[in-house]
């Protein structure tokens, strides 16, 4: 297996798009019915396209997760990093390694990482609500 060696100007560019992801991911919410979107997606697909695969995966996980624990989501930091990083692998898989030489690479794989990332973040969401249902419903009840 290859060593990867990062230099000085890795480190620092990897930091920078740390920052913008958390800029865009803290300061620019928009409200929605279910949440809050934010620029922060935005910022991780531009980590993806400039730095590649493993560098924008650091940059999205990292500062999505500082932004959510900043903004005090401390129980989604661990799944907001994997689910990041998990869209970004997809992402990079699909238009770096299958859909190479395809003009449209990187807007496929943002859109299918995309889709990947929106499904896990449900079924996480549904999972936490259906266990917070089912530990109500067995907790001692005060009359």
């Amino acid at each position: 297996m290859e060593k990867t060696r990062y230099n000085q100007k890795d480190i620092a560019v990897v930091g920078l798009m740390i920052a913008l992801v958390f800029i865009g991911t803290f300061y620019f919410k928009i409200p929605t019915a279910f949440g809050y979107t934010h620029l922060g997606d935005c910022m991780i697909i531009l980590a993806t396209c400039l730095l590649g695969t493993k560098k924008g995966a650091i940059a999205g996980a990292f500062g999505a997760g500082l932004a959510d624990f900043i903004g005090g989501y401390t129980a989604w930091v661990l799944p907001t990093m994997a689910f990041k990083a998990a869209w970004v692998l997809v992402m990079g898989f699909v238009a770096f390694k299958v859909f190479k030489n395809f003009k449209y690479n990187l807007w496929l794989g943002a859109i299918l990482g995309g889709l990947v990332h929106s499904s896990i973040f449900t079924l996480r969401k549904d999972w936490h609500k259906k266990n917070l249902m089912w530990s109500y419903h067995l907790a001692p009840h005060e009359a």
